[in-house]
């Protein structure tokens, strides 16, 4: 009876084992939608994997991947330049576990000190691609400002340069 436990166990851990094997691979081009010189892509599900990345075409060869972790896949013009929409074409390989998976995407035009969204949203594989304009990934696009500004901290310096003065003065004249 112990030996039929133990085969039962194993034949168990086999056929769980055997579901990593079902994972697949998928390779599709994608453009974009805007005029943007930056896009950002995270996976949706833990069981999604950004494998491979190739720029297709003149108007995006010079463009580089900043982030590669795997669940995100930044990459951005290294210059700035603006790819017009829809020049831009690039490849991407995903692997995945289940038969449908999603990703997130955002366009944003980078001006220096600012990420501005242009266009953002789900893409969802399941057989065929659908999108729809679900994201979540905002805060990732937000640039943190300085701490303090300069105009305030010079008002704030000003104010107790006169405070002090003031007080300095008051002392003085009771001696």
């Amino acid at each position: 009876m112990k030996n039929k436990i133990i085969a039962l166990a194993l034949i168990v851990l086999l056929l769980g084992g055997a579901a990593d094997a079902t994972a697949a691979s998928l390779t599709q081009v994608f453009r974009n939608d805007y005029d943007a010189n930056r896009i950002w892509l995270w996976a949706v599900e833990p069981t999604t994997e950004f494998t491979g990345m190739a720029f297709l075409g003149p108007t995006m060869s010079a463009w580089e991947v900043t982030v590669d972790t795997g669940d995100k896949l930044f990459f951005q013009s290294p210059d700035g330049s603006v790819v017009p929409a829809p020049t831009g074409r690039y490849k991407i390989s995903f692997d995945h576990v289940a038969p449908s998976f999603s990703f997130e995407w955002a366009d944003i035009f980078w001006d220096g000190t600012t990420n501005n969204l242009l266009g953002a949203g789900t893409a969802t594989w399941s057989g065929g691609w659908s999108g729809s304009s679900a994201f979540t990934h905002a805060a990732d696009l937000v640039v943190a400002p300085s701490a303090v500004p300069l105009a305030n901290s010079i008002m704030f310096l000003a104010s107790g340069t006169l405070f002090g003065l003031g007080f300095s003065r008051r002392t003085r004249r009771a001696a």
